[in-house]
């Protein structure tokens, strides 16, 4: 991680924050504020959330720029795997399982951005994936 935020204060980085949830609680409001402050440092964050979710009209209202995704099928793989390839993240962050899961496969291969995740419910992953 030493090198990610040393790369961080030599030039802005591009953070994909990614959230397949349709509500918006406290694990929403978390990334929120984690992108208000990466955006405050200079960083440009893309927001990828789920189509009709409450966690997209959110971070609109807030000015982030958001790309919907229509769930968490194929589809949505083959979506965002497209925009990665384009926008070249610095960072992918999976804000939660189904997520994480998303962010594996629509990156398998794309070897230029750091992967991470971050789980907050209660109960257990059941994927191995």
């Amino acid at each position: 991680m030493q090198t990610v935020f040393s790369h961080a204060q030599s030039h802005p980085l591009t953070i994909v924050q990614l959230s397949t949830q349709r509500g918006f609680h406290g694990g929403e409001e978390q990334t929120r504020l984690l992108c208000e402050g990466l955006r405050k440092k200079g960083h440009r964050v893309i927001i990828f959330a789920r189509e009709g979710g409450m966690f997209a009209q959110r971070m609109r209202s807030h000015a982030f720029e958001v790309h919907t995704l229509p769930g968490r099928g194929l589809k949505s793989i083959w979506t965002l795997r497209r925009a990665l390839k384009k926008l070249k993240p610095d960072i992918l962050h999976a804000q939660d399982s189904h997520a994480f899961t998303l962010a594996g496969l629509a990156s398998l291969g794309l070897h230029s951005t750091l992967k991470i995740t971050a789980k907050r419910e209660s109960y257990p992953l059941k994927s191995l994936w």
